[in-house]
This record gives structure tokens, sequence and C-alpha cells, in this order.
């Protein structure tokens, strides 16, 4: 029971995440352009041990959130235009696939690809009939941020993290002189 309880402990990392995802709520209560949702989700997903692997997981998911978004406003185009149910459950099909091939190129692995299809499918379903471009541009706002929230939480945790090391080789250095004396 002991060691569950002990695996169960909270992590740096952990720490981080819920610093960060407080930081994306209240700065998309104070700013209106800042969407909770994909702020929060971007920070919780590239959310790394290190400002570089964060950094890169963030520019990843912001390039599949500008795959999905725009195949997403070229679908929501040519369903304004056509404008059959039909014709959009096959330009939903078509989309994924054209999100896939687009994120291809781009050369994503392949989960930032699925993420990237789930991208699309918000855009052309929820905005089925409204504003799909303002809401995709809004969506890569968002994501923007969080993945800036969480390249920050990184560099500060890390930041304290070597201010905390520092200051306890300092004590084990003073610890030492203190019994050489």
């Amino acid at each position: 029971m002991k060691e569950r309880i002990k695996g169960a402990r909270l992590e740096a990392l952990d720490w981080k995440l819920a610093v960060a995802v407080l930081i994306c709520l209240y700065a998309s209560q104070m700013v209106s352009w800042i969407h909770y949702m994909p702020a929060c989700f971007a920070a919780i997903l590239c959310m790394q041990d290190t400002v570089a692997v964060s950094w890169k997981t963030g520019l990843n998911r912001l390039i599949l959130t500008a795959v999905g978004g725009l195949v997403g406003i070229v679908v929501l185009l040519a369903d304004s235009l056509i404008g059959n149910q039909w014709i959009f459950l096959l330009l939903a099909a078509a989309g994924v696939l054209v999100t896939i091939i687009g994120c291809k190129l781009v050369r994503l692995n392949y989960i930032f690809i699925r993420i990237s299809c789930i991208t699309f499918l918000i855009v052309i379903m929820f905005n089925r009939g409204s504003n799909g471009l303002q809401y995709a541009f809004m969506r890569l706002i968002g994501t923007l941020f969080g993945v800036l929230v969480a390249v920050l939480v990184t560099a500060a945790f890390q930041k304290l993290g070597k201010k905390k090391a520092a200051g306890l080789d300092a004590e084990k250095l003073n610890a030492a002189r203190s019994a050489n004396a």
C-alpha cells in the first residue's frame, strides 16, 4: 500500500501542468481573444521536462493546428457553396485525408497527425454555417498562447530547480566547512 501511495506522489511536471492551466484559465477570463480550451490543451500537450523539448513540441502543435484549421476552412467554404449534407460528409472524409497528407508533408509524427485531424473535425463540425475562419484563427491564437505558457512555465521551473540545487550545494559546502573547523 505504501508503494502505491509513494507512486502517486506529485512530480515537478504535474505542478507545471497545474500552473500552466491556471495561467491559461486566468488569461482567458481577462483577454477575450484567448480561448481557454485550445490554450489549456496546448499547455498540457506541450509541457515537457525542458524548455527545448517544450518549444519543439509547441511548434509541432502550432503546425498541426494550422494544417487542420486550414483544411477545415476549405471544407467549410466548399460546403457553403454546395450546401448538401451528403456531400458535406464526403468532404469531411476527404478533409481528413488532406489533413493527413498535409501533416506528412511537414513531417509530423503520427500522434500529431491524429490531433490535427481532431482539430479539423472540430472546425468543421462546430462551425458549420458560422464563421469557421474566425474560429480557426482564434483556435490558433489560443494554441499559441498555451505553447508560450508551457515554455515559460518550464523555464521558470528549471530556473527554480537550479536555484534550489545551488542552495543545497551551498548548504552542503557550509556544513562541510563547519565540520572541518
